[in-house]
């Protein structure tokens, strides 16, 4: 479950990004696995060594009651403000798929529909989660059992 619930928050981590046009940079530590020891890099460097502050930006709601992280959550992602954040990071902390409430925004809406009129988390998933070679090598040994 960790790594799937991880691919889905990156997945949101990516749109969020995508759509208030800042970088995905993602926090490897606390995994038992970093994102390079499983995926190519998707043509960005998505866990630099050294990672930009974020203390002016943060978007986290694990520390609320679940009714009211939930109220803070669709909130955030109805609004129409996140392209005119000004801080320059923002450090999103989730471990869920919010891609649809993304989609019904209605700010956004007609955007992410131009973008991914068919299979919006497939597209997005292809993109960043490519198995690099090692973890191509082990899935074919293992189906050659």
């Amino acid at each position: 479950a960790e790594s799937g619930n991880r691919m889905l928050a990156i997945v949101t981590g990516f749109l969020f990004a995508l759509l208030s046009d800042r970088a995905l940079v993602v926090n490897n530590a606390g995994f038992f696995a970093s994102l390079g020891d499983l995926w190519e890099k998707p043509g960005f460097d998505w866990t630099p060594k050294q990672y930009p502050p974020s203390s002016t930006g943060k978007m986290s709601f694990f520390g609320f009651s679940e009714e009211r992280r939930n109220a803070a959550w669709m909130e955030l992602l109805q609004c129409e403000y996140w392209g005119n954040m000004t801080q320059k990071t923002v450090a999103f902390r989730g471990n869920q798929y919010l891609a649809q409430i993304m989609r019904h925004n209605p700010h956004y809406a007609r955007r992410l529909q131009e973008l991914f009129p068919h299979d919006m988390f497939g597209t997005i998933a292809r993109f960043l989660f490519r198995p690099n070679k090692d973890l191509t090598k082990m899935t074919m040994e293992w189906k050659a059992k």
